[in-house]
């Protein structure tokens, strides 16, 4: 993943470099537009760490943004695993985690998938969607 992100700005930074050698003005690399990224989407294969970008990702986002995260999974002996497995990395960091989704102590809930698409079809049926999550 981190050799991917480097690969995109990498590209990004040739992309801006190319443009600038179009223009007059040398000075005119500098004024390239900002990479206004509103999302960054990476694959992964299987092996290779997915489960704990994941949780770093959790991590971050917690600490950073203050922002509550779900960490979905189809599967539910995953789901199990992951959790068993990332509870003391999440506590090391002062992080609340659990697996219900009206907890609202838990700053990293791991959930299924179908879970949270049950309870927001609920809540949006009874117009209480701002309510949950």
């Amino acid at each position: 993943t981190v050799l991917m992100m480097s690969r995109f700005f990498a590209d990004f930074l040739q992309d801006a470099e190319h443009q600038s050698t179009e223009r007059t003005s040398t000075w005119s690399f500098f004024l390239r537009p900002k990479l206004e990224l509103r999302a960054f989407i990476a694959q992964m294969a299987t092996g290779e760490g997915k489960s704990i970008v994941i949780a770093m990702l959790a991590v971050f986002m917690v600490q950073l943004y203050g922002l509550k995260v779900h960490v979905l999974e189809n599967n539910e002996g995953l789901l199990a695993r992951d959790f068993k497995t990332y509870e003391p990395f999440f506590m090391a960091f002062n992080i609340s985690c659990g697996t219900d989704l009206l907890d609202d102590e838990a700053q990293v809930v791991y959930c299924l998938k179908r879970q949270i698409n049950q309870l927001f079809l609920r809540k949006m049926v009874e117009g209480k969607l701002d309510e949950v999550l």
